[in-house]
């Protein structure tokens, strides 16, 4: 008998628990091995014990590597989905089937699907606000009190800020 072969731990689990599984089938194989796991502390025998406390700890260490992947792996699941439903539309009859219903359908639920990694801030910091209040009540002093032209009064405050002529001109008039 081979030491680890995946068909004899399930044999010694199905013996173990008294369980009556068909060892021909993998599903069944792999029912036993879960439920060996699941029940490990109430395993006897020292080398079926042994065996799954070895498979567990490897399970363990295998599920954190995967964690990383299995994250990108959700956001690609409807990605996935619809291909499949695509496969699954060609194997079958598609006589009646509107290509453009179906071709709108999978835009939108690719653009449901879509992560967008946000970039920009979402509020403007309190530091530009404070400083575009400024040059507003400034640009209004310099164009109504001291009757300068638009053109001057952008030329005086985008030197004094460093900023673009156009850039002032954005902020006065919002």
């Amino acid at each position: 008998m081979k030491k680890n072969s995946f068909k004899n731990i399930a044999k010694l689990i199905a013996k173990e628990f008294n369980i009556n599984s068909d060892l021909n089938n993998i599903e069944s194989k792999a029912k036993l091995i879960d439920i060996g796991i699941e029940r490990i502390e109430e395993i006897k025998n020292e080398f079926l014990y042994n065996e799954l406390s070895k498979t567990k700890k490897s399970l363990k260490i295998d599920f954190e590597k995967i964690q990383p992947f299995a994250e990108k792996a959700l956001e690609d699941k409807p990605v996935f989905d619809t291909l499949k439903r695509i496969w699954d539309m060609k194997n079958e009859d598609s006589s009646g089937i509107d290509i453009q219903d179906i071709a709108l359908e999978f835009e939108n639920d690719f653009k449901k699907s879509r992560v967008k990694q946000i970039t920009k801030p979402s509020k403007k910091s309190k530091k530009i606000e404070k400083r575009n209040n400024k040059i507003r009540s400034e640009y209004y002093k310099l164009r109504n009190e001291n009757s300068n032209t638009q053109k001057v009064a952008l030329a005086k405050l985008a030197t004094k800020y460093s900023l673009a002529m156009s850039t002032i001109l954005t902020i006065t008039k919002k």
